[in-house]
């Protein structure tokens, strides 16, 4: 699977989707789905990284929307790594269109490790 970023009118309806996608995936140059991240920082100083992901129904149950998360989950590190924060930092990976609940992760600081990651 590819991911890449393409303008929203090749191929992605964002009114389906339920957002703005920022990130395509192909397969075999065919559209599986769509990605987007948005962040902020709370009063508090906690660092909220919101992970929107959607599949196309013909493609779903086939580890897709698994991949996908997992490229956010990575683009969320790599974004905390360069922009560090003094609070805690929390994922919520929001599906477009699930039964099952959200993947909600938090990290605080840590002194011990130089690579922030979300547990």
């Amino acid at each position: 699977m590819d991911l890449r970023a393409l303008a929203v009118t090749d191929g992605v309806d964002a009114v389906r989707a339920g957002f703005t996608p920022e990130f395509v995936a192909l397969d075999n140059d065919k559209l599986i789905g769509c990605t987007a991240m948005r962040w902020w920082d709370e009063s508090d100083g906690t660092r909220l990284y919101l992970l929107l992901g959607w599949v196309e129904p013909v493609f779903r149950g086939r580890g897709y929307g698994r991949e996908i998360l997992a490229w956010q989950e990575a683009q969320a590190r790599d974004h905390l790594a360069a922009n560090p924060t003094d609070g805690t930092a929390c994922t919520a990976a929001t599906p477009a269109s699930t039964t099952r609940p959200s993947k909600r992760s938090c990290r605080r600081p840590a002194t011990r490790s130089p690579s922030p990651a979300f547990t």
